[in-house]
């Protein structure tokens, strides 16, 4: 008997990579030997990539790392050129005074102090508070700080600007890895393949040829279908009877198209036109008609029956939206 660390290495395996790392139709012939492999791409734009999840998750790591070390150098760069000489010590109080307004009962807080050698001062206005004002309760407003809000949101938008000028910069220079790199191809669908897993799982038995009512195809085979799934993972598993006469697998798109709206046209511009129409054959003015890359399905051709053994299935539905990096920078 044989032991199964020979019956592997007597396992023909074939490996293929595309031209290009996009959504493809692929077809594996297991009647040639060694098993061939075969691409086709309905939409060669790397529009695809640009906008995918693992671009996107690289660039807002990469940004994030760029923010930090902007962040360190340039505090760095202030302690060092600005405030080489500067320490606690130079910091002097020179004047705190109070003025109470009897009608209110209120107080106003004047402070001034000098550091690293320039003046300032500030207001604290002592003012009441409460919830529904039912009680009152003392607080502190800084006049300065309330004065210089706008300064704070030019500095958070110039800050939130060159984040999202940072963000788009990696978006593009991490896709070309992708797109014009041999590496890219190759590691491309395996990080898809690591982050979206494996979502979903089917399991087919012999008796599914006869209770879910699949049919033999035209030239009399056996076929087995995934009818829907995301072109980003999925991968199978033969056993018996299965695995010896499995002879094709087709993964191609559906004969959808996708009905997008065209640049320039405004949605209220749209409703009305929807108002007013009789069929929807008058709404193709205002809409593209755009091929299918999304929506997938897979047929598992087998020469015969099988009558033992299982055929599974894993596989990914939905793309998963990768936000929680975002509210990361937000925060």
């Amino acid at each position: 008997m044989k032991d199964e660390k020979d019956n592997d290495k007597n396992k023909i395996v074939a490996e293929s990579v595309g031209d290009l790392p996009v959504n493809s139709r692929i077809y594996i012939n297991y009647e040639n030997n060694p098993p061939t492999i075969n691409f086709d791409y309905p939409d060669t734009s790397t529009n695809q990539i640009t906008h995918s999840s693992s671009t996107y998750l690289f660039a807002a790591i990469a940004t994030l790392f760029m923010c930090m070390f902007l962040i360190v150098f340039w505090n760095s760069f202030i302690n060092h050129t600005f405030f080489q000489h500067t320490s606690i010590e130079d910091f002097h109080l020179n004047d705190v005074r109070a003025v109470r307004y009897n009608f209110t009962n209120m107080s106003d807080i004047f402070i001034e102090y000098r550091w690293n050698n320039k003046t300032y001062d500030t207001v604290y206005v002592f003012d009441k508070g409460g919830a529904g004002m039912l009680w009152y309760y003392p607080t502190f407003v800084s006049i300065t700080a309330a004065q210089g809000t706008f300064k704070i949101l030019v500095s958070a938008s110039i800050f939130y600007l060159i984040l999202i000028i940072i963000f788009y910069i990696n978006v593009k220079w991490i896709s070309l890895v992708f797109t014009k790199t041999k590496w890219g191809h190759k590691n491309f669908p395996e990080i898809n393949k690591r982050l979206h897993g494996k979502d979903y799982m089917a399991e087919f038995l012999p008796k599914d040829f006869d209770e879910l009512g699949y049919t033999r195809t035209s030239d009399g085979r056996w076929f087995i279908e995934l009818p829907l799934f995301k072109n980003m993972y999925m991968d199978y598993e033969a056993d018996g009877e299965f695995s010896k006469y499995l002879a094709k697998i087709n993964v191609v798109e559906h004969p959808f198209s996708r009905y997008v709206k065209k640049k320039g046209v405004s949605l209220t511009r749209i409703k009305k036109a929807k108002k007013k129409a009789q069929n929807s054959k008058e709404m193709d003015i205002y809409y593209d008609k755009k091929v299918n890359i999304y929506l997938w399905k897979t047929t598992f051709e087998f020469k015969q029956k099988p009558t033992t053994g299982y055929l599974r299935l894993w596989f990914t539905v939905w793309i998963c939206l990768l936000m929680g990096m975002f509210i990361v920078f937000i925060i």
